[in-house]
């Protein structure tokens, strides 16, 4: 006899019904085929994958609750998948799973070359369900597209646009549709941090600080301009201050433990892991940058 999917689970006032129960069954059934036509062997989702992807399940269903049913909800929840027992598929299952609910999934990974490799690798599977998928940073902002997979910096720099942009109440309101998913969350925030810079153009200031800089090469120092004091107050000496601190600065960094080149650009190094930070961002590596081009 076929096991019996009517019984309703309800959990802190969420509800996971035979409907739930039947999205589950043809996720796996899905992923089950997509595997089949990849190694032409039957290959069934696991028990812990299956676990692992109705617990998160059932969490799921409580994505748009409020009020005292949605704080009785954790905000949080974590899974500990060890090396070889399939990770990326349970990932793909649960984004599968919040998609077919109605809800958007951003399935975010610390690195981009594996965020792009388990998006191909997952693809087959979620074009079997008819879910719209991609691994475009834009698309964050479409909600018409149901899985993203993207990196951290990506979510930061999409919620940085809509605050430039003036959309702040859009944002927010598109969140209530969608879910975050985070691969490997430990490098995500031990590895990476939880604070990163972000880089904006200023005209004004750059020009100042490019004459300061001027002024420092040919005389050593930098001319007060007390029209610029009065005009501007301490912001105007807050900057030339920073900008005499990293010219300083520039002597006592090394290369090879403060920073690294690499096509005649410096970049700078982290000092727990010795690696290259790209999109890391100083006023001394700038200056460092300005000297190598002069």
């Amino acid at each position: 006899n076929s096991p019996s999917f009517d019984r309703k689970v309800v959990w802190r006032g969420v509800a996971f019904d035979q409907t739930d129960w039947q999205r589950i069954l043809a996720i796996a059934a899905a992923a089950a085929e997509t595997m089949r036509e990849r190694y032409n062997v039957t290959m069934l989702p696991h028990h812990t994958q299956m676990i692992t992807l109705v617990m998160f399940a059932i969490r799921t269903c409580g994505a748009r609750f409020a009020g005292l049913a949605g704080r009785r909800l954790p905000k949080t929840m974590l899974a500990r998948v060890g090396t070889g027992e399939g990770k990326s598929l349970v990932i793909a299952m649960l984004a599968a799973f919040a998609a077919a609910r109605g809800l958007r999934a951003h399935v975010v990974n610390d690195n981009r070359v594996l965020a792009q490799r388990d998006f191909r690798a997952n693809l087959p599977l979620f074009q079997r369900l008819g879910i719209v998928a991609s691994d475009d940073r834009d698309d964050l902002k479409v909600k018409t597209c149901q899985v993203v997979y993207c990196t951290g910096d990506d979510v930061e720099k999409s919620c940085l646009e809509n605050l430039l942009e003036g959309r702040v109440e859009d944002y927010e309101e598109g969140l209530k549709e969608a879910v975050l998913i985070v691969d490997e969350v430990d490098g995500l925030i031990f590895d990476k941090g939880t604070v990163s810079n972000e880089v904006f153009e200023d005209r004004e200031f750059s020009e100042w600080a490019n004459n300061w800089l001027r002024q420092l090469d040919l005389k050593g120092e930098i001319e007060r301009d007390w029209e610029d004091f009065r005009a501007h107050g301490e912001c105007s000496l807050t900057i030339q201050r920073e900008v005499e601190e990293a010219y300083q600065q520039i002597g006592l960094r090394h290369e090879g433990s403060d920073y690294a080149v690499r096509g005649n650009t410096p970049y700078m190094i982290d000092k727990k892991t010795g690696l290259i930070k790209e999109e890391e961002w100083s006023l001394w590596l700038e200056v460092l940058k300005r000297n190598r081009r002069d």
